[in-house]
């Protein structure tokens, strides 16, 4: 099964993405083909790269905010850039055609994206809950 994971748009490397990172290499181990989808360079894509699993480094932006987020008045301009860089990603990942899509967060919407655009399912792994938490 090819699997594409979506981690969180920041790339430190703290217990959202480890998680995501032991479940990569568990995938990897059981005989999938697997792909990080990075929106930068960072610590994750660094360690991903250290550990010879397939990296896309491909910019794309978060597409949720609270009123108290530093960038929430760039929100528009995210949602608007978004728009051409999900197509942009499609395109890289259309000659491998994921058959699954992991999102390892909530505020990350290109994993939706993708998953409706190839037709395939979508796993989104709930890892905060807002003002709840």
């Amino acid at each position: 099964m090819k699997v594409l994971f979506v981690p969180q748009t920041g790339q430190a490397l703290l217990g959202a993405n480890r998680s995501m990172l032991d479940l990569v290499e568990h995938m990897i181990k059981k005989g999938n083909d697997v792909k990080v989808l990075c929106a930068k360079k960072g610590e994750l894509s660094a360690e991903l790269e250290k550990r010879k699993i397939d990296v896309i480094v491909s910019r794309h932006f978060t597409w949720c905010f609270t009123i108290i987020h530093p960038y929430l008045p760039l929100a528009p301009i995210f949602s608007l850039s978004n728009r051409f860089l999900y197509k942009k990603i499609f395109s890289r990942l259309k000659d491998w055609s994921p058959d699954l899509i992991y999102t390892n967060n909530t505020t990350v919407g290109v994993g939706a994206w993708l998953a409706e655009k190839f037709r395939i399912p979508h796993i989104w792994h709930v890892r905060e809950l807002g003002w709840i938490d």
